[in-house]
């Protein structure tokens, strides 16, 4: 898995531990709700575009990267996005 520099600091979504500034880090991104594309409504005579889901931004530390791929997983993919909805 390709391991990014950290512009900025954050913390990793599985172990909870702080990414500091130039940490390496593995970039992910989750879908929340339905991968159903976006939608185009008439409302009143309005065009509006209707989001079924959005796209989440984690962040997986060097550690939980190399436990994965050492264990023949990938990193472990965020099931849990209560603290997000």
């Amino acid at each position: 898995m390709k391991l990014t520099k950290c512009r900025s600091p954050g913390t990793c979504y599985s172990c909870k531990t702080p990414i500091k500034k130039g940490d390496m880090y593995r970039k992910r991104s989750h879908r929340v709700g339905s991968s159903k594309p976006a939608d185009i409504e008439n409302r009143d005579g309005v065009p509006t575009i209707v989001e079924h889901g959005f796209t989440v931004a984690i962040k997986l530390c060097a550690l939980c990267v190399g436990k994965a791929e050492q264990a023949g997983h990938y990193p472990p993919v965020p099931y849990n996005l209560k603290g997000l909805a």
